[in-house]
């Protein structure tokens, strides 16, 4: 299993510079102007200190074009950590990281609000299906899932902010900034959960060894909680990378709405800029974010089942 993991961690790199020249291809057809202030050579170049590439570069005789001044993005992103120039004073890298910890901070807020809530509801409208609980918790999942995000944050800023005066409306004051995101991140997340874990359930429950365990008169507390519960969370931990993937890219819109100055405002304004440095890089950080959480994901369903697990460590496929 650790060798089959690994693989995945060493293929993150060939996926990387796959999005990044995608990106970057992308971005010189759109707005080739913006691509004038990246070089080929390197930052210390014209003090008389040349790296690896730069030297290639002097041998071949290269030209400043778009696939030399992607490779020395990409040697400069991985080998030095330099996420190139924004046309700016303030440095690229510090300010992605700087906001990416409010970015992640609303992103994990929602994902626990959305399994905590999420998971108990879908639980007992699984457990009661077609009954009035299952019908109540349906219905108030559908309307979750219907209602648009920019809606939902405005019906906040109105009952919390200008009637109750309960919540700051906007930037970042204190930890009640973090309340109103949270809530327009996690109501979409909510209904997804509930949906995925009566779905889950619904799919145990119908299973023969369920059938098998009932007629052979184990109680029902039992049969849900070592059995029904335990073998539904394999399905639940498989979505759960894409379902944290939809709160994360759901918090940069978020973050536009309520002024946090996360992620989503620093890639909304260096796209109205023209800043193509700020864009690779936070596309850069988010792609790998992605990955992980999707390596993870797979990672917590072997943990869960010992079938997932064994095909891993026999053949490093699924079985």
């Amino acid at each position: 299993m650790v060798r089959y993991f690994l693989k995945r961690f060493i293929l993150l790199l060939p996926t990387l510079l796959a999005i990044l020249l995608a990106v970057f291809l992308l971005l010189s057809v759109t707005s080739p102007e913006g691509f004038r202030r990246f070089g080929i050579h390197s930052s210390g170049y014209e003090q008389g200190e040349t790296d690896l590439l730069d030297r290639l570069f002097e041998k071949t005789d290269a030209q400043p074009g778009l696939i030399n001044k992607y490779l020395r993005y990409c040697y400069d992103l991985l080998i030095h950590g330099e996420f190139g120039s924004s046309g700016t004073a303030f440095d690229v890298g510090y300010e992605i990281f700087y906001r990416l910890r409010l970015t992640l901070i609303i992103a994990v807020l929602g994902l626990l609000v959305s399994l905590l809530v999420g998971l108990p509801l879908g639980f007992t409208a699984a457990l009661n299906s077609g009954g009035m609980r299952d019908r109540l918790v349906s219905m108030g999942s559908l309307v979750l899932a219907s209602i648009p995000s920019y809606t939902l944050a405005v019906l906040l800023m109105v009952i919390f902010t200008l009637n109750l005066h309960w919540l700051p409306l906007s930037g970042m004051v204190s930890w009640r900034s973090f309340v109103m995101p949270t809530l327009v991140v996690s109501a979409a997340g909510i209904a997804l959960v509930v949906k995925m874990t009566r779905s889950a359930v619904l799919e145990v429950c119908g299973k023969q060894y369920v059938t098998v365990l009932k007629a052979k008169g184990l109680g029902k507390k039992s049969i849900v909680y070592k059995h029904i519960l335990k073998n539904s969370c394999i399905t639940i931990a498989s979505a759960a990378g894409n379902l944290a993937a939809q709160l994360l890219c759901g918090t940069l819109v978020a973050e536009n709405f309520f002024a946090i100055p996360g992620i989503g405002q620093l890639v909304f304004r260096s796209i109205t800029k023209g800043q193509h440095a700020v864009i690779l890089g936070t596309i850069a950080v988010l792609s790998v974010l992605l990955m992980i959480l999707n390596i993870l994901s797979d990672l917590a369903c072997a943990l869960i089942s010992p079938r997932i697990r064994a095909g891993y460590s026999g053949g490093g496929k699924k079985a």
